[in-house]
């Protein structure tokens, strides 16, 4: 028996060893919640960046820079000219040895690009010590932005596939790799980058957001691509062991008394 107890606490313990934080929930309030409204940091560049749209209903953001493909703007995790950071990553450290992931709703209604190399929306994840991946997504491909020293060239993708429906996206980071899934299946795997050493033409910017660790970006962030999105949910997943699904749990524990009782009439 206490072998048994001494089992179901380890087995717990190894289940929580990693955790789910919710970023963005789209369903939260009435549905009618915009990510800046839970916590991220919504930036958007001086000169284009109020043609860029952002609404919610019906438990998902509608996101626009459809309006002009100069527009830059979305949503940061951190914001250097405030140094306010996503309540819910305050101190949070992504280490890549440990592994993590970011789950997110996305569905690309519309997407156009004036040069090969940039994408009307993209995806940020970076780790503590600032490796990390920058993913575009077209309406028929997603790919990845190349590190040195051909830095932000189109690299790896996924060939052809189609963002233009609701997919549950997962992109996972664990030591040197990163893998995309789409709904459970993996579709990109790759090397991680370092683009820190990136140095932004405008004055005062230096190498944001490529020098900012345990950082996250969902948005438009070139002036040669457009987008219209629609993003339903944004979660964190930190340490690579998983949180049982409840099944699990139910199995074990139904393990366990079917153990107690064998024991018991033996």
């Amino acid at each position: 028996m206490k072998t048994l107890a001494m089992s179901f606490i380890i087995f717990v313990f190894l289940s929580s060893a990693s955790y789910a934080q919710m970023l963005y929930d789209g369903n939260a309030n009435g549905g009618n919640e915009t990510p800046d409204m839970q916590g991220w940091q919504y930036m958007a560049d001086p000169v284009y960046g109020t043609l860029a749209s952002q609404t919610a209903s019906g438990g998902r953001t509608y996101f626009y820079t459809i309006a002009d493909e100069n527009i830059q703007s979305g949503y940061f995790s951190y914001n250097p000219l405030s140094g306010v950071s996503h309540p819910m990553l305050n101190n949070v450290i992504l280490d890549r040895a440990n592994g993590f992931s970011v789950e997110f709703g996305l569905q690309l209604n519309l997407e156009a690009h004036s040069a090969p190399d940039r994408a009307g929306f993209s995806v940020i994840l970076l780790s503590h010590d600032l490796y990390g991946i920058e993913l575009g997504f077209w309406q028929d491909e997603i790919w990845a932005e190349a590190g040195l020293p051909n830095m932000f060239t189109h690299a790896e993708s996924t060939g052809l596939f189609n963002t233009a429906v609701d997919t549950d996206y997962k992109l996972n980071i664990l030591n040197m790799t990163y893998t995309l899934y789409a709904d459970n299946n993996p579709i990109l795997t790759g090397m991680l980058r370092d683009y820190s050493s990136w140095v932004s033409p405008i004055p005062g910017i230096g190498s944001f957001p490529y020098d900012t660790p345990n950082f996250m970006f969902f948005g438009d962030d070139t002036s040669s691509a457009l987008s219209d999105v629609e993003l339903s949910y944004i979660s964190l997943q930190n340490g690579t062991a998983s949180v049982p699904e409840p099944s699990a749990v139910i199995l074990f524990l139904l393990g366990a008394v079917k153990l107690i009782f064998i024991r018991k009439h033996k």
